[in-house]
């Protein structure tokens, strides 16, 4: 029997996807924007990012800044259910795939939100799907049972997932947890893969006076 069946998706992860056209302007300066120069090994596995890791902070940027930490804020307040007055950015940069570069799975430390925005063209971005993955053993039950690589698994059902992608699209801005593994696949096209990245953290710090347990972020 299964009409009272309830099936609950507890503690589910959010990620936001969101069109913005930040204007010809804005991304012509992203655009100019001069690379860092990087070790040949974190190139390949990282791809490259820009010399200036501020660079939502820049006045030329305040439109498409603004929108984001306001929609950072919702992410904040609605989705993850925190109580911050205001967010700041702690870190953003260009980051560029050339071909056959890819980005390793990996989070952002010592961040609270992060996210994407992409401001290019749409050549070869479409084909440059940004990987979400789910943590399939957590730390507090590491002696859980987790399926063997071989176990054939429907993908029907989402619970089911190991991981979702996204393909990306010009002027789509993501907003996810900073805690959320991702990962994006081998640049496969003869194009560079382009974007703005970029962490965010409560801009009067977390935790809080009383419980000695205060950090500011500056």
């Amino acid at each position: 029997m299964t009409q009272n069946r309830e099936i609950l998706g507890i503690f589910p992860i959010p990620v936001t996807t969101q069109q913005f056209d930040c204007g010809e302007k804005i991304r012509e300066y992203f655009e100019s924007q001069p690379m860092r120069d990087q070790d040949k090994q974190i190139t390949q596995e990282y791809g490259r990012v820009s010399a200036n890791v501020q660079i939502l902070n820049e006045p030329e940027v305040k439109t498409l800044s603004d929108f984001i930490l306001g929609n950072g804020l919702f992410f904040a307040n609605t989705l993850m259910g925190w109580d911050i007055t205001e967010m700041k950015f702690s870190q953003s940069w260009i980051s560029q795939k050339e071909p056959g570069q890819f980005h390793t799975r990996h989070t952002h430390p010592n961040s609270v939100i992060s996210g994407v925005y992409y401001f290019a063209d749409d050549k070869g971005i479409d084909l440059q799907q940004i990987v979400f993955h789910k943590n399939t053993k957590p730390a507090t039950y590491t002696n859980s049972f987790t399926p063997a690589e071989n176990l054939e698994l429907s993908n029907k059902s989402h619970f089911a997932w190991s991981y979702f992608t996204i393909t990306p699209k010009k002027d789509l801005l993501l907003l996810f947890p900073s805690f959320l593994e991702h990962s994006v696949g081998t640049n496969i096209t003869p194009f560079v893969r382009k974007s703005l990245a970029f962490n965010m953290v409560p801009a009067d710090g977390i935790g809080s006076d009383a419980a000695l347990t205060r950090l500011m972020f500056g």
